[in-house]
């Protein structure tokens, strides 16, 4: 505590005593019998936190020392990461309810999918999907994806505030770290997720505010699924009512795609077995059944 106050412009001898004294306070506060179950990179990160504030190292060392029995039962349980949070970390949450809706509730569910079935299970464009699947992968070619995702350490957090904000003293980057972190110097922010928040932070005193940077819970709370889009109208044209009749109406695109969608498009060309089946119809008893129906419009 002594190395950490020094440097605070002042060779005042009372003023000496008084930082001697808060570190022999910090050091009783802190042992039981002479001994402390604190380890040395919980003090370094203490120190870290309060760089150059020798009060507040003295004030919240009490925080470093939460015993085990004094946990909550949510604190003793491990939190899995779930879709939504792991799609969060990459600014891609809003693909977290087609992808719950398919069944993958964890982010680790996701690992076996490959790109294009997130596409498909997620609703997500082909960047978005890449994106995904890098990080899910640990693709190695993609450091800046992968580092979008991690979570930043508090000098990362310094930086990152003090590279938006240039002007300002080291003090308030400093603060800004402090506040997003607990005592262990662990944030619950990815590096993507803090960037894009300074980014859109109209001041420094609105970004160290930390009004629009929701925590997971309050993110999970606010969550609206949308209302599922109307299923689309069904067909009123002569193929389709033809293939209801029978109900083969899963057919109909087959059909239309090739321009076989009247009465006289099915006369005029001579279809096979093979034939439906290069057009998409699989099963044969449906193509069987297809070509008894064309020959009794003949």
């Amino acid at each position: 505590l002594i190395r950490q106050s020094s440097g605070l412009g002042s060779n005042l001898e009372d003023e000496k005593l008084n930082i001697l004294e808060m570190a022999h306070s910090f050091q009783e506060k802190l042992e039981t019998n002479g001994k402390t179950n604190i380890s040395m990179y919980q003090l370094k990160m203490h120190f870290k936190r309060y760089e150059a504030d020798p009060v507040g190292a003295l004030e919240n060392c009490h925080l470093l020392l939460k015993k085990a029995e004094e946990r909550t039962t949510e604190e003793k349980t491990v939190q899995w990461m779930s879709t939504f949070e792991f799609l969060r970390r990459l600014g891609l949450e809003n693909h977290s309810f087609q992808l719950e809706d398919a069944g993958y509730h964890l982010w680790s569910e996701l690992r076996s999918l490959s790109k294009d079935e997130l596409k498909d299970k997620g609703g997500m464009p082909d960047k978005a999907a890449q994106i995904c699947h890098a990080v899910l992968s640990g693709d190695s070619n993609r450091p800046d994806l992968l580092r979008n995702f991690q979570i930043p350490e508090f000098g990362d957090l310094v930086e990152m505030f003090s590279l938006q904000f240039p002007s300002l003293r080291a003090q308030q980057a400093q603060e800004f770290a402090k506040k997003l972190t607990d005592e262990l110097g662990i944030t619950a922010y990815s590096c993507k997720q803090i960037q894009e928040y300074l980014a859109k932070a109209a001041s420094p005193t609105a970004a160290l505010s930390l009004e629009s940077l929701f925590t997971l819970a309050a993110a999970e709370a606010a969550r609206v699924k949308p209302e599922a889009p109307p299923p689309p109208k069904e067909p009123d044209d002569w193929l389709y009512n033809w293939l209801k009749a029978q109900s083969l109406q899963g057919n109909y695109q087959s059909f239309s795609d090739q321009a076989l969608v009247t009465e006289e498009d099915l006369l005029r060309a001579p279809l096979t077995c093979e034939d439906l089946e290069k057009i998409g119809i699989r099963k044969l008893g449906e193509r069987r059944k297809l070509l008894a129906m064309i020959k009794e419009l003949n």
